[in-house]
């Protein structure tokens, strides 16, 4: 349940008994980055999909909050402090519930074109397995879903 996830989050950031700058937001995908909604992923259910995370988040906590994939975060952690930190390009694959990849360029995270993952491109759609429609089509209003 996102309220009840949402409240949770708030308590504890409470419970630091100092003041946070700001929520740093690890989450399974697929993601909009730029307008912190999460689209769809698999283990967090559909109550989820297409939840606007950053702004529900940010409008419990009053704090900013920035959103990034679990596998991008991995690969940067690999990146700066893990086998990786001797190279200036670090590619990561997380297989679990689903398949995810991340690239990290010189200790800078890689999302794509449109803030989405690797493959997204213009004019392409974003599937969930086994669907044979898109999950996210172009708005003209600039939100990938509907």
């Amino acid at each position: 349940d996102p309220r009840a996830t949402i409240e949770a989050i708030r308590q504890a950031i409470e419970g630091f008994g100092k003041k946070a700058r700001g929520i740093g937001l690890s989450c399974p995908g697929p993601l909009d980055l730029i307008h912190g909604y999460i689209l769809t992923t698999t283990n967090l259910g559909r109550n989820w999909y297409n939840y606007p995370i950053c702004e529900k988040l940010s409008e419990a906590t009053g704090l900013p909050v920035y959103l990034e994939n679990d596998a991008n975060l991995a690969c940067l952690a690999e990146a700066c402090i893990g086998r990786g930190k001797d190279y200036p390009y670090v590619s990561f694959l997380t297989v679990s519930t689903g398949v995810g990849a991340g690239l990290v360029i010189h200790r800078q995270i890689y999302q794509g074109a449109h803030g989405y993952d690797l493959s997204r491109r213009r004019g392409s759609h974003l599937f969930r397995y086994g669907d044979h429609q898109p999950c996210a089509e172009s708005r003209s209003d600039g939100h990938p879903c509907r």
